[in-house]
């Protein structure tokens, strides 16, 4: 070890007093520091600008790492691979060109401590080198409130890995040549290629499994993302390893006169040992994480967890169809599958490791789609698809016809998209992507696939049809499809675990076993046998939301008196400059926030702060409700408008594409502290809580006003008890404000970017100057 040190100390002390050692050093603190630094001031100044307009506000949402840092550790680990080989190009080859090496192969020093001592000397250069960035990000960890240490440091541990991995490398290839500027230049081509290869010819497995095993920047993603696994150090861990034995390997070649075979052998046997362990460590369920980000952000919410804890442990097979002739069908590409894995699934295997995946390439058009046909004319299936297949760099041949996928029909009812199915024991289950930016589904979406395949029966809204009510199945702005059946948008109830079915009671009981009964806006009476249905059903214990509109409250009145709820008539106004008269917004109460772990109904309950959290409904008009505790029940105001001066109840005739309304009590106007549009009632019944929902409104859940609001699927959910759908909601992230002002980030800019450079600058003169007089 001591001889180690000491090469170590030679090969440190020849950097320092190397002009490329130093230039390397400045470069890149400069680099790190200005592409912090100078965003930095940017940013400061857009947070004074925001705070003086909007005093409220709480900082930047996603937290300032995330808003951030991503384009500096992007930039910089793109970036670093350029430095590398102006630092190992003399490594090994110096000694051999200035003769050093013929002293230390007659001296008592192996050549593995030749290697290893050149290496540390290398990496205690690297630890000073990575030691700029460290300051750039100490800085940002003073200037940002509550800074994402663990973060910080796990993007440290992947730089310092990358750096020295890249390092054994230009090592090894310093040992190949006597020239250095050949090393240097055989470097800078063999990091490009590692980098290039990435995007070349992905469509191909073997080429892209090898250059997946290859690439380096391929395993920093988690570490850039703050979670550190044991695979990815291992990997990197490994790749030292076998460039520093390749290195030995190497020196030993050139010092005796076996044939080349030998040294061939050697290579050989290193590669496969280093190659077998890197499979075995990167198992699914032999790998270890450990995420170092304040809220776990990589991580698999608590409760996604509990529900692949109801897996018993058999495979689920994951089958991905990728139509080509679909509008986002490249992310299904063979060229992005290892990006499809990691992005999506790779935190499920964490969990659950027996996953199995499949892919299925095929081409179609949906039935009655007349667009790609009008944008070739002309041209049938098959030469649309070929067309298309050559526009985007994809073989044909990997897409079968229509007529070769035996589930065409059940694919087509989907609408040709990408989509995914799961199996599990024996059952199936399908997972949609979407047409948007995103394109793969969230944890909610897989949470209720998943729970689709345990459970023993479909969970279910039924809604009640035969009197004109709003329907689940229909997608204009007035029904509730685009939230329930709309299998295109992410925010529908059955992308998320739960069905929605229809109903008619005219001549039938309504089963007992349903999940919840919706009762959406009658426009007709139900006669006296559908209403004993409906109140036997409430008197059993089930689960329902009423929804009435002004002037209809009479239709529900028997079955909502029964419960304690009066709907008062008129119609709440508040009218505005902007607005039809009946617009407005109702917002839930404290209560009513806590049914819920919707998104900012769940912010509401970590941070308070009613006005810029908590849930709100925009209105169209709504009927006021009056409510008293009967037969059990509980009764709680969830959703309320404040009473104000140019708020009324309107009992006169309201038009409300006209002049404004006035307020006229001589016309029965009324006006309260506070209306209310929804309430809640709880009971037990049978040792199960019932939970009703009574709305004086139906317009707030519809298609045309739910997307303006911040109810969502929390009204559902609650009746459901709150097993579905599954939200996967983290905390804010605490980095969301800065420190500094923006004259002090423009003094940081001048002091790190401009001045520490000089000083370095300056010193690294006189100091080589110093060694050039001695």
């Amino acid at each position: 070890m001591k001889i180690i040190n000491k090469i170590a100390r030679a090969e440190l002390r020849y950097l320092f007093y190397s002009p490329v050692a130093w230039f390397v050093l400045i470069v890149f603190y400069v680099f790190a520091a200005s592409i912090y630094f100078i965003p930095l001031a940017t940013d400061t100044l857009l947070q004074e600008e925001l705070l003086d307009s909007w005093p409220d506000w709480i900082g930047f949402n996603e937290g300032l790492y995330l808003h951030a840092m991503p384009p500096v550790v992007i930039k910089l680990f793109n970036n670093i691979y350029l430095f590398i080989p102006l630092l190992t190009m003399g490594i090994i080859n110096r000694e051999n060109t200035s003769g050093s090496i013929k002293l230390l192969y007659s001296s008592p020093v192996r050549n593995r401590e030749i290697i290893l001592g050149k290496y540390l000397g290398m990496v205690v250069f690297n630890i000073l080198l990575i030691l700029g960035f460290g300051i750039v990000l100490v800085t940002a960890g003073f200037a940002m409130e509550n800074p994402e240490t663990g973060w910080f440091m796990s993007v440290l541990l992947a730089l310092f890995l990358t750096v020295n991995a890249y390092t054994a490398i230009g090592l090894f290839i310093s040992s190949l040549t006597n020239y250095q500027i050949v090393a240097a230049a055989i470097t800078f081509a063999v990091f490009f290629l590692l980098d290039a290869l990435s995007g070349l010819w992905q469509q191909y497995d073997l080429i892209r499994d090898l250059t997946y095993a290859l690439s380096i920047k391929g395993k920093l993603g988690p570490m850039t993302s703050g979670t550190l696994t044991s695979r990815d150090i291992i990997y990197f861990l490994l790749i030292i390893f076998l460039f520093l034995v390749f290195a030995m390997i190497r020196m030993k070649s050139k010092q005796e006169s076996k044939k080349w075979t030998v040294s061939f052998a050697k290579y050989g046997l290193v590669l496969l040992i280093v190659v077998t362990l890197g499979y075995f460590s990167s198992r699914p369920g032999y790998i270890a994480y450990l995420d170092l980000t304040r809220n776990e952000i990589s991580t698999l919410h608590p409760e996604v967890q509990d529900v692949l804890r109801q897996l018993d442990g058999s495979p689920v097979t994951v089958t991905l169809y990728t139509n080509l002739l679909q509008s986002r069908s490249m992310m299904g590409f063979p060229q992005n599958r290892n990006r499809y894995i990691t992005d999506l699934w790779e935190r499920y295997l964490r969990f659950y490791p027996n996953m199995k995946f499949r892919y299925e390439y095929y081409y179609d058009i949906s039935k009655g789609d007349s667009a790609l046909y009008k944008q070739y004319p002309g041209k049938n299936m098959d030469q649309i698809a070929a067309l298309r297949a050559e526009s985007l760099g994809i073989r044909l041949s990997l897409f079968k016809k229509p007529a070769e996928m035996p589930n065409i029909e059940a694919l087509r009812e989907e609408d040709v998209r990408i989509l995914m199915e799961l199996e599990y024991k024996g059952k199936k289950e399908i997972l949609r992507a979407y047409n948007d930016g995103q394109t793969w589904p969230d944890d909610t979406h897989i949470a209720g696939s998943f729970l689709r395949l345990v459970r023993e029966k479909e969970v279910k809204t039924t809604f009640l049809t035969g009197h004109l009510e709003r329907s689940p199945d229909r997608f204009t702005r007035r029904d509730y499809g685009k939230f329930h059946n709309w299998k295109d948008s992410r925010e529908s109830m059955i992308n998320r675990g739960v069905y929605a079915d229809t109903l008619s009671i005219a001549d039938k009981d309504i089963p007992q076993g349903l999940d919840l009964l919706v009762v959406a806006d009658p426009k007709s009476p139900y006669s006296q046998a559908e209403l004993n249905r409906i109140d036997q059903y409430i008197a059993a214990g089930g689960n329902a939301i009423f929804l009435t509109e002004p002037g209809k409250q009479f239709i529900l009145e028997p079955v909502l008196k029964k419960i304690g709820v009066q709907v008062e008539n008129g119609t709440v106004v508040s009218p505005n400059a902007h607005e039809s008269p009946a617009s407005f917004v109702a917002k839930l109460t404290k209560e009513g926030n806590y049914m819920s772990s919707e998104i900012y109904w769940k912010f509401f309950q970590w941070y308070g702060r009613p006005q810029i959290y908590g849930g709100y409904a925009l209105h169209e008009g709504g009927a006021n409700l009056k409510a008293e505790a009967v037969d059990g029940f509980t009764i709680t105001p969830v959703l309320t408008l404040a009473g104000s001066k140019n708020t009324w109840i309107e009992n006169g005739v309201l038009v409300t594409d006209s002049a404004a309304p006035v307020f006229s009590p001589e016309e029965g106007d009324v006006q309260k502290d506070t209306y209310t549009l929804a309430v809640n009632l709880t009971r037990k019944v049978n040792n199960k809580e019932q939970r009703i929902i009574v709305a004086g409104d139906a317009d707030f859940l519809s298609a045309k006003l739910i997307g303006s609001g911040r109810i969502k699927q929390g009204f559902y959910s609650w009746l459901l008890n709150n097993r579905y759908p599954v939200y996967a909601v983290k905390k804010l992230p605490e980095d969301r404000l800065y420190r500094i002002s923006y004259n002090t980030a423009g003094i940081m800019v001048n002091i790190y970017v401009y001045l520490v450079p000089a000083v370095l600058l300056l010193a690294a003169t006189i100091l080589l100057v110093r060694r050039k007089r001695k």
